[in-house]
């Protein structure tokens, strides 16, 4: 549960998924690109951080919780 929980947590990323890679593609009417890889890593990253924090410890709480049901 908490490998797939985590799983979600690093889609932060460009190539992770496919509307990431759609929306990195997005071009404006010059060709300039919307979103660059740095955008990404800016949220990305933190995110990523944050949710694995939040899971080893809320999450191991409630994992904890259900097991012992």
């Amino acid at each position: 549960m908490g490998t797939a929980l985590m799983a979600s947590g690093a889609m932060g990323l460009p190539v992770s998924g496919f509307p990431n890679m759609n929306a990195i593609m997005l071009e404006d009417t010059l060709g300039n690109p919307y979103l660059t890889t740095m955008d990404f890593f800016k949220a990305g990253i933190p995110s990523s951080v944050v949710a694995y924090f939040v899971i080893i410890s809320v999450g191991y709480l409630v994992m904890s919780l259900l097991a012992g049901q």
